[in-house]
């Protein structure tokens, strides 16, 4: 059994192999029946690779050394410790290195359910030429240490192939073309062909994947193991999701020019329906790429309906189940009557269909922490007051987590005011999110200070990025008239930061001289080659009746790792972003033990907001009293139940939206479980200031809730009630 574990592990390690530094080569011998199709040119000759800038850095780098010399002893030394392990890592160093060396395709052709098991049918065909008898020896003795006799293993020589296949009998043919070879070669197989001609068709790397045939093998595989309800339940599914509208993917990489080109084709055509519906969005116009500043070193763009995504996705659930559909709308009503509006009509909707997330210095300094969000809502006032309302529901969420805890911390939302923006704010340490909406676009970002940046670009209307050469030339290079999404890397103005991390990362090798082994203390070349060898890197997709399309550039594969710009501070931010959401979570939990405390502090919550929208409606004024809030709050759908303490036993009466507005407002009035404090008070109000409070008596006198200046609601015992509504008074 161990050797069989070894052996599959020594298949998928070629196979991760042949992915990660995976053409068309040879896939004149792979079956054209092949679900996963994966070629790799080989590192002997590598089309476009001299004079790239690939080249130039490897040329003065000791990387190749690493594998030929440092690996190798490596290996020896652990198999002085444990000749076992010793023995399992040369053998995967001897199947990987040809698999590197020469022109290489790995196959798979699905599964064999015949036996007792399904047995997986793949293949891994190395052109090695004139040494191929040589390596076949050599593959088998590895096979031989490793194989299993219950495992169909074996290894052939084909011509100038050599190929390690499993899964098929010793007199079957597994190869396409050559001499007693199969017809049906994947390279005749008109699909692929029409595929091929989307993207590059002389890469160094090829994938392709044959999603209708993956589907029949799942297909296969569930008819033999699955019972009827089983097999109905997955049909329903996949038919629901949409998934077999997708037919096959390819992808390609390779030098064009110095550069390192990659090309990606998803055939899915139309009509397509369930998640596959979300690919049909408005193309991305230059009107939101318009706030991106010159300056900015990374910037990416791209189509995200939310509001659509939900919709989808409750379709999708109620073509599987219609029950399940009554409790996803279950969980969007519990939602609504968390945060006193509609989620998807008044808070998902409302947003833009496209965002733009960048980082550029003059903003926030650049890099991560700099980096801020842009929409351009549909319906700016509505998403506002949606936004709002999160917000607030989100921070009082932590407040009363946190008072239900009795931990001695605060945490809520705050507003702040920086001329006329008005940023709303979580109060935390190390990162501080944050949003605004002014004008015609919604920013978020880590700091009040990235989202002030970002909106005095976007006031000035100077300096914009789709007006620069480096923008210019990318967009022309890359092509695509209308696409739905971009990204762009100034690595030349990045790369400093990045390599400082690739720098770190390339003195991992340095393991080996802790062990007696001599690695090069120079791995990665010095920053003046990367320098002379760095251009701006980028991406554009677009969507046609066909399918999903793809085209990116970089000056060499992996220059992703030399944007940089803050990778040091992201796992303080999800630390951060994961202790908020603890918080978060109890409230939840134990809303029922405080049901009737939680519903007075939502109604003051709604209050609050309504409050908070007066206010930017009416130069930062607060409503004068009682009845002028309810009058502005009914005016904008608020239930006349929101004004009554559920303690209090009162019910709103019926038909009572019909009758006349000042009956209306001398009801709500007359019978309002709170008190109104807020008289003279702006929206500047500190985060102390009482606006709203419960009557004393409420909750059977055992404490009330009360709303604060900055919109959030505390619970306090009845003591320490009346010493803050008596701090209100002096």
């Amino acid at each position: 059994m161990k050797r069989n574990i070894t052996l599959m592990a020594l298949l998928v390690g070629s196979f991760l192999l042949a992915v990660s530094a995976s053409a068309q080569p040879v896939a004149d011998r792979v079956p054209a029946g092949a679900i996963v199709y994966v070629g790799w040119q080989g590192t002997e000759n590598v089309p476009g690779y001299a004079g790239s800038h690939f080249e130039a850095i490897i040329r003065e780098s000791n990387i190749p050394a690493v594998f030929r010399q440092v690996l190798p002893q490596a290996i020896r030394r652990v198999a002085r410790e444990d000749a076992r392990a010793g023995a399992d890592l040369q053998m995967v160093y001897d199947l990987l290195a040809p698999v590197a060396k020469y022109p290489t395709a790995f196959f798979f052709e699905g599964l064999n359910f015949e036996g007792r098991q399904p047995m997986p049918r793949l293949g891994l065909v190395c052109r090695a030429g004139a040494d191929a008898e040589a390596l076949r020896a050599r593959l088998q003795a590895v096979m031989d240490r490793a194989g299993d006799p219950n495992l169909p293993v074996k290894v052939i020589v084909s011509g100038q192939d050599v190929a390690l296949l499993v899964g098929y009998a010793p007199d079957e043919m597994a190869l396409a073309g050559d001499a007693g070879g199969r017809p049906d070669a994947l390279t005749a197989d008109a699909g692929f062909q029409s595929a091929l001609g989307k993207v590059k068709a002389d890469a160094v790397i090829a994938l392709h994947i044959n999603v209708d045939s993956l589907f029949k093998t799942i297909d296969g595989a569930v008819e033999l193991n699955a019972n009827a309800d089983e097999r109905a339940m997955y049909e329903k599914v996949v038919e629901a999701i949409g998934l077999r509208g997708v037919k096959r993917l390819i992808a390609t990489s390779g030098f064009d020019g110095k550069d390192w080109m990659e090309r990606v084709y998803v055939e899915a055509p139309t009509p397509r329906k369930g998640i596959l519906n979300m690919l049909d969005q408005p193309a991305l116009g230059d009107d939101l790429l318009k706030v991106i500043p010159a300056t900015a070193d990374l910037f990416v763009a791209g189509s995200f309906d939310v509001g659509k995504l939900i919709a989808e996705l409750r379709t999708i659930v109620g073509e599987i189940d219609p029950d399940a559909q009554k409790m996803f709308d279950q969980g969007l009503g519990g939602a609504t009557m968390a945060i006193g509006r509609n989620l998807r009509t008044d808070v998902l909707d409302p947003l833009g269909a496209h965002w733009v997330a960048y980082s550029a210095p003059e903003v926030a300094g650049g890099g991560l922490p700099g980096m801020v969000v842009v929409n351009k809502p549909d319906d700016v006032a509505k998403a506002k007051s949606g936004l709002m309302a999160v917000s607030i529901f989100a921070s009082n969420s932590a407040a009363s987590a946190l008072a239900m805890n009795n931990a001695p911390i605060t945490l809520g939302g705050r507003q702040v005011k920086y001329g006329d923006l008005a940023i709303n704010y979580l109060a935390t340490p190390l990162v501080t999110p944050c949003w605004s909406v002014q004008g015609e676009y919604m920013i978020a970002g880590f700091y009040p200070q990235s989202v002030i940046g970002a909106w005095r670009q976007i006031e000035s209307g100077q300096g914009l990025m789709i007006d620069t050469s480096e923008y210019k030339a990318l967009r022309a290079r890359l092509g695509a008239e209308q696409i739905s999404g971009i990204t762009f890397a100034n690595l030349p103005a990045t790369a400093p930061q990045g390599y400082q991390i690739l720098l770190v990362l390339s003195r991992v090798v340095g393991i080996a001289d802790l062990f007696g082994i001599q690695s090069p203390p120079i791995v990665i070349p010095p920053y003046h080659i990367f320098q002379e060898n760095l251009t701006v890197a980028g991406g554009v997709s677009w969507v046609e009746d066909d399918g999903v399309h793809m085209k990116r550039v970089a000056p060499f594969p992996g220059a992703e790792l030399l944007q940089g710009g803050g990778a040091g501070v992201i796992a303080p931010i999800i630390g951060m972003s994961a202790l908020q959401t603890s918080i978060m979570l109890p409230s939840l939990n134990r809303a029922r033990e405080t049901a009737n405390r939680v519903k007075c502090g939502n109604n003051l919550r709604q209050l609050g907001l309504a409050m908070k929208l007066f206010a930017n409606e009416n130069r930062g004024n607060f409503p004068a009293d009682m009845r002028s809030l309810a009058q502005y709050a009914v005016a904008n759908d608020v239930s006349a139940s929101v004004f009554l303490c559920p303690s209090d036993g009162d019910d709103v009466p019926e038909g009572i939206d019909e009758w006349p507005l000042d009956q209306r407002l001398d009801w709500i009035v007359a019978n309002t479980g709170y008190e109104y404090a807020a008289a003279g008070l702006t929206d500047l109000a500190g985060f102390d200031v009482v606006l709203i409070h419960e009557k004393l008596n409420a909750h059977d006198n055992d404490g009330i809730n009360i709303l604060y200046g900055d919109a959030h609601v505390e619970f306090h015992l009845r003591q320490s009630a009346v010493k803050e509504l008596q701090k209100g008074k002096k």
